[in-house]
Formats: structure tokens, sequence, C-alpha cells
């Protein structure tokens, strides 16, 4: 599960950099054991050049649950935290171009 968070409901015709959190939920195999992980990145989408830039001074690692019901918790809870923050526009990464799509 993925979630890119934008302020804007219109990313790609924004002009300038536009910020953006990414959110992941994902399952990971670690030492023989099925767990899951919760991870957010930030950085900035750009129109002009058809790119994402991560913020490499962004420290989230990536949080394990032993739990799926845990790790749903925890996506959620970012998510909402971005939302009141005014990231609300939700958008995933076209597979193919690689920029925002809802």
């Amino acid at each position: 599960m993925q979630n890119v968070l934008f302020k804007t409901s219109e990313p790609t015709a924004a002009i300038g950099p536009v910020e953006f959190y990414n959110l992941s939920l994902s399952f990971q195999e670690i030492q023989g054991r099925r767990f899951s992980v919760v991870q957010e990145k930030h950085g900035w989408w750009c129109s002009e050049t058809g790119a994402a830039t991560f913020d490499e001074d962004f420290a989230s690692p990536p949080e394990v649950f032993d739990s799926f019901s845990e790790a749903v918790d925890r996506y959620c809870t970012l998510r909402m935290e971005h939302a009141n923050a005014g990231f609300m526009h939700s958008f995933s990464w076209h597979c193919l171009t690689g920029k925002p799509i809802t």
C-alpha cells in the first residue's frame, strides 16, 4: 500500500517544486520471519523536470511491526497527521512515467 500526499490537487501542473510525503506499508521477510513495515519519505516533485527529489536529511527509518493490524494503525496515523498539516491530496507514482497519478 502506498500514498503520495500533496497539498495541491494538481502537482503535475504546479510551477516550481511541490512538497510531498510518500507513505508505504509493505511486507518484508527478515531472518525468515514476515513483518509489516511502514516507511515515510519526504521530497519535492518538479513538473519542469518530471522528477521527484527525495530529502536525504529526512530521517524516518522503516518501522517494523509483528502485527499487520499495528502497522495499518501506524500508517493511518501518519496519513491523518499529514492530512491535518494540509497534505490531503492522495496520489501514487505511475509505474512507467514516474509522475504522480490519482
